[in-house]
């Protein structure tokens, strides 16, 4: 599936990043902040780490949008890990 171009398209970008935010801010999804930081370490602006988030949060909203299924953390968590493998 294709990612979203976030810094593009700023009707996505509010609600997706808001959504990131809390993510970011919940104890029910830690492996967000831990990819977030990851990002930081790496060189990335808080606010292009979120941009990256969002796409991934874009996509997985998507994909059970389509399929009707439900939100699946680990296909979630699987694509953030894939941002950091990716940007290494």
């Amino acid at each position: 599936m294709e990612e979203n171009n976030m810094e593009n398209n700023s009707e996505i970008d509010e609600s997706i990043l808001a959504g990131v935010e809390e993510q970011l801010n919940s104890k029910e999804t830690p492996y967000v902040e831990e990819v977030f930081n990851k990002l930081i370490k790496l060189g990335f602006s808080s606010k292009k780490a979120k941009i990256k988030i969002g796409e991934k949060l874009t996509i997985e909203v998507n994909t059970i949008l389509e399929s009707k299924e439900k939100f699946n953390i680990e296909r979630y968590k699987k694509m953030l890990d894939e941002i950091v493998e990716e940007s290494v």
